[in-house]
C-alpha cells in the first residue's frame, strides 16, 4: 500500500514540477492560493528541494570530465600523446573550466621534451605549457584540483628543464606537500602525496643531485606502505643507491653523470664511460695499441662521443670493435645499439685481461662442472666471460641465481661495474 501511495505521489509531483516549469513559479503560487491540491504539491516540491543534499562530485565515472582526465593521463603513461590530448579535450567539452584537464594538456604539450634530444626545439611548447598551467591554476576550485596543478607543474618544468627549472619544481613540491586533508578519492590519477615526493626525486635525479634524491626517496619509502607510487619510488631509490655506491666519495664527471641516469646504455655510452673513467686516453702505455690504426667509422663521425669511441677503437677492446658491413662496404661501430648484460661481461673480461696483463684471468676463476647460473648454460660462448666478471665482483647475478644475459644494461649498473674495474685494475 505504502509503495503504491509513494508511486502516486511521485507521479503527481513530477506532473506538478513540469507544470511549474511551464507556467513559472509565480503562477504556481497563484494557483496554490485557490487550489488546495496545488498548495499541497507546491509545498511538497519546496520541502523536497530544501531537504535534498547537494550532489557530490563524482570522480572518474565513465563519460564525466574526471573519467576523460584519468584516461588522458593513462594515455601519457603509454606515450600516446595524441590520445591524451583528445581525452583532455573531451573533459573540457563537458566542463570548460575543468582545471585538471588544462594541467593535463600542459603536460601533454611537453611530453616529447622528456627525451633530452627534443629539448632543442621547444620555445613554442614552453609558452603554451606555461599558458595552460596558468589556466589550470586559475580554474582550480578545490584543494584536490590545486594539488593536481602543483604536481603537474613539477613534471612540466622537469620535462622542459628551462632556466631555473629546479627551483620551480621545488617551489611547487613545497606547495603540494603542505596541503592538508586531501581527499584521495578525488585524486583519481595521483592518489596521494607520494606523487609529489616521487616527481621531486625524479627532478633531483635528472639534475644529477643523487644524494638529495636518495635522502628524499628514502624518507618517502617509510612514510606510506602502499600507494601507486611506492613501486616507482623503490625502483628509483635503488637505482640511485647504486650510482652513489659506484661513485663513492668522488664527484662524477659530466660524461659519467649523463650515462648513469640512462635506463638503457648504448655501445657509445659504454665506450665513453670506459675511456673517461679508466683514463685510457691519458695512459697510452697501459694497453698496447692495435697494430692497425682504424679510421673513424662513418656512423661515428659527428657523434657526441666520437673522441671516446675513436680512443676505444685504438685500444682494440674485444666487444667494442667496428664490424664490416658487407651491403654498404663500410666499417660500422653501431653507436646507438643497446648493450646486453652478456655483451658487457665480454667487454669487462677483455679489459681485465689487458689491464692485468694476464691472459689466464679468463679461466683461472672458473670451476669445472655445472653452470652456477640458471640461465647461462656452460656451453654458451659467453659463459666464461660471465663467470670471470661475477667472480671479480664486476657484475652480479640475481638472488634467484639468474644472470639475465639478454637484459639491457642501465647506466647505474655500468657505472658501478666500471668503478669496480678501475679499482681491480689499478690496485693489482
Amino acid at each position: 500500500m505504502g509503495r503504491c501511495c509513494w508511486a502516486i505521489l511521485t507521479d503527481l509531483f513530477l506532473i506538478d514540477v513540469r507544470r511549474m516549469k511551464r507556467v513559472g513559479i509565480t503562477t504556481a503560487w497563484a494557483n496554490a492560493a485557490s487550489d488546495p491540491l496545488a498548495a499541497v504539491f507546491l509545498a511538497w516540491t519546496l520541502f523536497a528541494a530544501a531537504c535534498a543534499t547537494k550532489p557530490q562530485e563524482t570522480v572518474a565515472v565513465r563519460g564525466n570530465p574526471w573519467f576523460h582526465y584519468t584516461q588522458g593521463m593513462v594515455a601519457l603513461e603509454n606515450n600516446d600523446q595524441g590520445r591524451a590530448m583528445e581525452e583532455f579535450d573531451h573533459a573540457l567539452a563537458q566542463d570548460r573550466s575543468f582545471a585538471p584537464a588544462f594541467a593535463g594538456k600542459a603536460l601533454a604539450s611537453v611530453w616529447s621534451q622528456e627525451n633530452p634530444a627534443a629539448r632543442e626545439h621547444r620555445s613554442t611548447d614552453v609558452r603554451n605549457a606555461k599558458r595552460l598551467l596558468g589556466r589550470a591554476e586559475d580554474e582550480a576550485e578545490t584543494q584536490e584540483q590545486r594539488f593536481i596543478y602543483e604536481v603537474t607543474a613539477m613534471r612540466v618544468y622537469t620535462a622542459l628543464q628551462s632556466q631555473q627549472w629546479l627551483s620551480e619544481v621545488e617551489s611547487h613540491r613545497q606547495n603540494a606537500q603542505t596541503m592538508r586533508k586531501l581527499d584521495e578519492e578525488k585524486l583519481p590519477y595521483y592518489g596521494s602525496k607520494d606523487a609529489a615526493a616521487y616527481f621531486m626525486g625524479v627532478a633531483y635525479y635528472e639534475d644529477y643531485r643523487f644524494r638529495e634524491a636518495e635522502e628524499l626517496l628514502a624518507t618517502a619509502r617509510t612514510v606510506r606502505a602502499q600507494s601507486k607510487w611506492q613501486p616507482k619510488i623503490s625502483r628509483l631509490h635503488d637505482k640511485i643507491k647504486r650510482i652513489i655506491r659506484a661513485s663513492g666519495d668522488f664527484a662524477l664527471g659530466d660524461v659519467a653523470a649523463k650515462i648513469a641516469v640512462k635506463d638503457e646504455i648504448t655501445r657509445a655510452d659504454l665506450a665513453a664511460l670506459i675511456v673517461s673513467e679508466l683514463k685510457l686516453n691519458k695512459s697510452p702505455g697501459a694497453i698496447p695499441l692495435s697494430s692497425e690504426e682504424l679510421a673513424t667509422p662513418i656512423d661515428v663521425v659527428g657523434h657526441p662521443f666520437q673522441h671516446q669511441i675513436d680512443t676505444a677503437l685504438h685500444w682494440d677492446i674485444r666487444g667494442l670493435a667496428a664490424t664490416y658491413d658487407a651491403p654498404t662496404g663500410v666499417w660500422l661501430f653501431r653507436p646507438d645499439e643497446a648493450v646486453s648484460r652478456k655483451h658487457l661481461a665480454q667487454v669487462f673480461e677483455a679489459l681485465l685481461i689487458e689491464l692485468l696483463g694476464e691472459a689466464s684471468v679468463a679461466t683461472s676463476l672458473i670451476n669445472s662442472g655445472e653452470s652456477p647460473y640458471l640461465d647461462v648454460p656452460i656451453e654458451a660462448t659467453w659463459f666464461k666471460s660471465v663467470s670471470t666478471v661475477t667472480s671479480r665482483g664486476l657484475m652480479e647475478p640475481d638472488f634467484s641465481g639468474e644472470f639475465r644475459p639478454d637484459d639491457p644494461v642501465d647506466g647505474a649498473e655500468l657505472l658501478l661495474g666500471v668503478m669496480k674495474l678501475r679499482y681491480v685494475a689499478y690496485s693489482h
